[in-house]
């Protein structure tokens, strides 16, 4: 009888304490929801605080350009010149950011490029006339002037330290729709080939980028500009995912140029190249296809002087690797 009731006793403590283990577990759990939702929560906080900082240093650009000839656009307004001919305005919509306090405005080429005039229009709402500082077709970077002090600038990052699969984020004026921010990722570094300027390395992103977002910032999570937005791959002209960006450190070499002179001055080395396939590493003999093959040797140039032969890897410039 004794054990019996014994056995009795046992299984009851052995119910009581199943059921405070369970539900120690689903409080414990609920814990750490709670600790990881604040968290999300907190770090959502965070951003928004950065990118409200950082929209004050992103500008909305209007660009007019006299065209004369047939309007081929029900939109364009028109007017005549003195001699007669019919004259229509053609009107572009780009972004720019900040860099200085004094008024400079780092944009594409594209954006400002052969406009007539530029009109930038701030985060309150201010609107002025810029000037072209400079502007560089072969990498489709600009600079802009404002008669404005006491801005907020953008804080310089550096792209060479950024890594694929880290957030980013992107803001402009799509389609007018002024200073609008999306989230991406970096989804690739040093894309060449792509067909867009003729100095390519761009960054590609997955952070939406439509027209209308030309020349504005990607930022990191530090709010720092880490890229120039430039171009879409596109088969509607809408977004579909894949977006590429001048990196900074390769924006900030020529913008200094063009502030300085107005024009980027570019050394020569005298060669031709192409990357490595894997069907020319096969060849060559290297492991994989990093570097850059040299295809020509133009006589008397700086690289013939070096010592550069055609058929020559370059796999370093100044202890980089990045050769592609």
């Amino acid at each position: 009888m004794k054990t019996k009731n014994n056995t009795k006793l046992l299984a009851r403590w052995s119910i009581l304490l199943l059921f405070w283990m369970l539900f120690g577990t689903v409080v414990q759990s609920a814990e750490i929801n709670e600790t990881a939702l604040q968290n999300m929560i907190r770090d959502s906080k965070a951003r928004a605080a950065m990118v409200e900082q950082v929209r004050e240093a992103v500008v909305h650009i209007r660009v007019e350009k006299a065209l004369n000839g047939p309007d081929n656009s029900l939109h364009n307004p028109s007017s005549q010149n003195n001699n007669g001919a019919k004259q229509f305005k053609q009107q572009g919509l780009g972004s720019g950011s900040i860099i200085s306090k004094d008024g400079y405005i780092l944009t594409n080429n594209h954006v400002v490029g052969g406009a007539d005039r530029i009109l930038v229009r701030l985060h309150d709402g201010q609107e002025f006339e810029a000037e072209l500082i400079g502007a560089d077709p072969p990498s489709d970077i600009a600079v802009i002037k404002i008669p404005a002090n006491e801005l907020n600038p953008i804080q310089m990052g550096n792209s060479d330290e950024m890594q694929v699969g880290e957030t980013v984020i992107a803001i402009g004026n799509p389609f007018g729709l002024t200073l609008t921010v999306t989230l991406g990722i970096i989804s690739a570094k040093g894309r060449s080939n792509v067909g867009i300027t003729d100095y390519e390395n761009f960054i590609q992103t997955d952070a939406a980028i439509n027209p209308g977002n030309s020349g504005g910032p990607l930022i990191n999570l530090e709010g720092k500009l880490i890229g120039v937005n430039t171009a879409i791959f596109s088969k509607n002209g809408g977004y579909q995912g894949i977006g590429f960006s001048v990196p900074v450190n390769m924006a900030q070499i020529i913008m200094q140029d063009l502030i300085a002179e107005g024009k980027v001055s570019r050394g020569w080395l005298g060669v031709g190249i192409q990357d490595v396939t894997a069907e020319l590493a096969q060849a060559f003999g290297v492991k994989n296809t990093k570097g850059s093959l040299i295809t020509k040797v133009m006589p008397s140039s700086p690289a013939e002087t070096a010592g550069l032969i055609k058929g020559d890897i370059v796999i370093r410039v100044n202890q980089r690797k990045e050769c592609r």
